[in-house]
């Protein structure tokens, strides 16, 4: 695919970047027709465009949507007066490669050395929450993903990592409402998932942005209590 954007004159130039314990980011410069391309698409949220220059990364859609859902909750924080003593992004990255111990600030070891990266990681003084913006409609990858947060609740590492001597909740944000119900719907018939089902709210995001106060709510319809 890469190589045919590049062909066709859209693509000038692209560098992929492997790391471990870390998103690797996708970075790509563009010839003129790209950069008219993405000013043509309104979707896809580029303000400004130069040629030969870094203008998109490969998850340039979901990252703007998850900052989108990180000022709905940091203004509501802020109306409420809840301090936010801890709040990390998966694009932020500590240590180096050179090191050998770049890793994402939202990194969370699971058993051996298995870990996972939460997009982002929000502590109070009352709790953690672990959030989670779902950018596709991809049932198998995302169900996969709240599982993997129920593993990790299950052995304590969250709390353990970030210093929560408490669960987390986890807060799953949807791009697509309608795809939401059906992962909803989903974990109401899976059993296995009753025992933690209080410590997971979904939402849309398009409500978070409007209302963020009741926009969370579990499979039981129970709502998210943010302090």
């Amino acid at each position: 695919m890469l190589a045919e954007l590049t062909s066709a004159g859209y693509l000038k130039s692209y560098r992929i970047e492997v790391s471990y314990q870390v998103r690797a980011e996708n970075t790509y410069y563009l010839h003129q027709k790209g950069a008219d391309f993405l000013r043509t698409h309104k979707h896809a949220f580029v303000d400004h465009v130069n040629t030969g220059t870094v203008v998109i990364v490969r998850d340039h859609f979901h990252r703007h949507r998850y900052i989108s859902l990180l000022i709905a909750i940091t203004m509501f924080a802020d109306t409420q007066g809840i301090s936010l003593e801890l709040c990390s992004s998966y694009f932020t990255k500590s240590g180096s490669t050179k090191q050998g111990n770049l890793q994402a600030v939202t990194y969370i070891p699971l058993e051996g050395k298995g870990y996972y990266v939460p997009d982002g990681v929000i502590r109070t003084a009352q709790s953690l929450h672990l959030l989670e913006l779902y950018n596709d409609k991809d049932i198998k990858r995302i169900t996969a993903s709240i599982a993997t947060h129920a593993k990790a609740i299950a052995l304590g590492t969250p709390g353990k990592t970030f210093n929560v001597p408490a669960n987390p909740k986890v807060i799953a944000c949807f791009t697509h409402a309608d795809f939401m119900e059906r992962i909803i719907q989903k974990l109401q018939k899976t059993e296995g998932f009753f025992p933690m089902q209080h410590l997971f709210y979904f939402g849309a995001l398009t409500d978070a942005q409007q209302h963020f106060a009741s926009a969370f709510s579990t499979i039981a319809n129970q709502p998210l209590q943010f302090m």
